[in-house]
């Protein structure tokens, strides 16, 4: 689900004068490698970032992101 959304969202950007540069993640890389494939942008590198998030149970108890 999520690599379809980023293709459809990526994919339309551009017809409203948007440009995504950054994926923020979660460690999955489908999404991040689709959109290389698909090179929505093309010269313009799509950044990977993850978010880390430590939790417990529900509750977050520290975020943060780092690129990779």
């Amino acid at each position: 689900m999520e690599v379809e959304a980023s293709r459809v969202m990526w994919g339309r950007s551009m017809a409203r004068n948007l440009r995504y540069t950054t994926l923020i993640s979660d460690g999955d890389s489908k999404t991040h490698n689709e959109l290389l494939r698909l090179d929505p942008y093309p010269g313009i590198e799509v950044v990977k970032t993850t978010a880390v998030c430590l939790s417990v149970g529900d509750t977050p108890i520290r975020a943060e992101l780092t690129e990779e």
